[in-house]
């Protein structure tokens, strides 16, 4: 389970929202979320039980397309 530099964060939609992702890591190993959380400056955390991890991110304000 990665936890991505700034320059590789993947951007993922998440309940009509964009965040970036910051790090992706298993339940079992994160004992205390707002601690990994304030760590790696993440707004949100996401549980996804499906793959059994953590999604640490942070929500993008305002996206632009622009068209070249």
């Amino acid at each position: 389970m990665p936890i991505f530099h700034n320059r590789a964060q993947p951007i993922r939609e998440i309940n009509n929202s964009l965040y970036l992702i910051q790090a992706i890591l298993p339940i079992e190993k994160v004992l205390n979320v707002d601690d990994v959380k304030n760590y790696l400056g993440s707004d949100i955390a996401f549980r996804v039980n499906k793959e059994g991890s953590f999604y640490f991110c942070t929500e993008v304000e305002e996206a632009k397309i622009e068209e070249i």
